[in-house]
């Protein structure tokens, strides 16, 4: 039976002398963090396996001297945010591979896809693997994912193929880093985490789906993306308030047509939706880190109705609040 954690990163670990560990050393809750055993690589290498067939990681590993990795690994998928010196390793070890550069860092949005084989590697002396990652086996792409969102896998892999079309980012920059930032529990964080995972694939889905929608689009001059990222930037900070897109396009000085034209292209979704995102992300980080009541939330985000909130909130998470709040508590 396969085990994402045995088939994918036991070699990796084994050569990179990773040992798990717990406790104070534990960089979340849920989830397992390695650290290594020698003074040649300092950081830590955390993964939370789902349903043995996929993983959520996080690494963050220090190399002082050079390490050689060579290890043989199964067929799979990965999608990630990575720290630019590893992306040359794509290229070489990956049977195929896309890259788009991130809205805010110097990272890459990499997703890539690899037969059984092996990956080869050199770690650099005063090298660095940073990232945050989602690696699939088949069957989970193959047969689960396929049933959750009515795609065949060809239509899957002509998604994260997409990538490399992809201008911009920023949502998904945005989810990798919650992914980064929350902490629940040991008993919560498989099901907080699949979210995450589902959500990642529906945001490439729509961000496919719009590129398509716009097969002949000239691309965007840098001056037109950054004032797009400056009104969603503000819509982020702004979420609960009632702002129409003719006080947008008034506050940003350009036609309201062609601001939701643009908003569209490069987020992937209108400028309504955005905001209604926006809010329950808000929402989402309040039941996280507060004791407020569910109804204080709500009038907190912009919702004078609790019923109208948690009827959203669950269109974005398939949680009402109180569940999302039992996962985090458990």
């Amino acid at each position: 039976m396969p085990s994402i954690i045995e088939d994918v990163f036991v070699p990796q670990f084994t050569q990179l002398n990773l040992s798990p560990t717990i406790g104070v050393q534990s960089i979340k809750k849920c989830g397992i963090t390695y650290r290594p055993k020698t003074d040649k690589i300092k950081g830590y290498f955390w993964v939370l396996p789902i349903r043995n067939l996929c993983a959520i990681t996080i690494a963050d590993l220090q190399f002082s001297e050079e390490v050689k990795l060579r290890y043989a690994h199964p067929p799979f998928i990965a999608i990630g945010n990575y720290a630019p010196p590893l992306l040359e390793h794509f290229d070489v070890n990956t049977e195929v591979s896309y890259a788009a550069q991130c809205a805010k860092t110097e990272n890459h949005l990499v997703g890539y896809i690899d037969k059984e084989t092996y990956f080869n590697a050199t770690m650099p002396s005063g090298g660095v693997f940073q990232c945050v990652s989602i690696t699939m086996l088949p069957d989970y792409y193959e047969k689960f994912l396929p049933n959750y969102f009515s795609l065949t896998t060809s239509e899957i892999i002509k998604m994260i193929e997409s990538i490399k079309e992809m201008s911009t980012l920023p949502e998904i920059e945005y989810l990798f880093a919650q992914i980064c930032k929350a902490n629940p529990s040991a008993q919560g964080g498989a099901l907080y985490y699949e979210s995450k995972i589902l959500e990642l694939i529906s945001l490439i889905q729509m961000r496919h789906e719009n590129a398509s929608a716009f097969p002949d689009s000239e691309p965007l001059d840098e001056e037109t993306i950054a004032m797009i990222h400056r009104v969603a930037k503000f819509i982020q900070k702004n979420c609960e308030q009632h702002i129409t897109i003719e006080t947008l396009s008034k506050i940003f000085y350009t036609n309201k047509n062609k601001l939701s034209y643009l908003f569209r292209m490069i987020y992937g979704v209108s400028i309504i939706d955005y905001f209604q995102k926006m809010r329950i992300e808000k929402a989402k980080n309040l039941l996280e880190t507060t004791d407020l009541s569910i109804h204080e939330i709500a009038n907190m985000v912009g919702y004078k109705n609790q019923g109208s909130f948690s009827e959203r909130f669950k269109e974005e998470t398939d949680l009402t609040p109180t569940e999302y709040k039992k996962i985090l508590n458990l």
